[in-house]
Formats: structure tokens, C-alpha cells, sequence
């Protein structure tokens, strides 16, 4: 028996995704994508921002 996906699968929160549309498929995979940094540009208002893990943010 397989078991349900949302035993596994959490939103941001920590709280279970109870989808039926994901109990259908029999294999998912988890992806992590680890960065030193990014850079996020929004071109409609010309906005930028990075973050970095290993910088110190300082006021």
C-alpha cells in the first residue's frame, strides 16, 4: 500500500498538502537548490535585490 503523499508534503508553514490531484501519481521527487547567492530583478519598476548566505547583513 502506498502510502498518502500528504503525510509528507508540507507548505511553508509546516502544515500537511492535502491535494487529491497529487495522491494519483505513484513516485515524486524532491528538489533542493542550495546558492551562495541571487539576485532577483523585476523589471516592471526596476527592482532589485540579492541575498547571500554567507554575507553578513549590517544596519
Amino acid at each position: 500500500m502506498a502510502i498518502p503523499v500528504y503525510l509528507w508534503l508540507k507548505d511553508d508553514g509546516g502544515a500537511d498538502i492535502k491535494d487529491a490531484s497529487f495522491e494519483k501519481h505513484n513516485h515524486l521527487e524532491q528538489i533542493e537548490l542550495h546558492y551562495e547567492k541571487i539576485t532577483w530583478t523585476y523589471k516592471d519598476g526596476n527592482i532589485i535585490h540579492s541575498n547571500s548566505w554567507n554575507e553578513r547583513t549590517t544596519a
